[in-house]
């Protein structure tokens, strides 16, 4: 199952959107998709993934709370939040907030 952790984002969202068509694979292609909601998400093709933290900022996102709280709740720096979601946009093809946030709900990362 491995090569699902690289396959391109599409290829999930396939899946997903295809659930309860596959017939007798319906049980394979929900282990496959129950193992793939459990690991990082992989970038478009360059093999990068999520780091822990950058997936605990991701997952603050949809809350619509300022960078510097999240920051807070983190206890870390603003720069430091704003680098994580600037490698998240950057590791999932995005370039707002909203996307991201949609992108991370379609994939079963949120």
């Amino acid at each position: 199952m491995r090569w699902l952790l690289h396959a391109a984002p599409s290829v999930r969202n396939l899946l997903l959107s295809g659930r309860g068509r596959f017939g007798r694979h319906e049980g394979f292609v929900a282990e496959i998709l129950a193992f793939a909601s459990n690991r990082p998400y992989p970038d478009r093709g360059t093999g990068l993934v999520l780091t822990g933290k950058e997936l605990a900022v991701l997952r603050d996102l949809p809350s619509m709370l300022a960078l510097r709280e999240i920051a807070d709740a983190h206890v870390v720096s603003f720069n430091t939040v704003r680098t994580h979601v600037r490698s998240v946009y950057r590791k999932l093809g995005v370039a707002t907030r909203r996307e991201a946030v949609d992108l991370a709900h379609k994939t079963g990362l949120l």
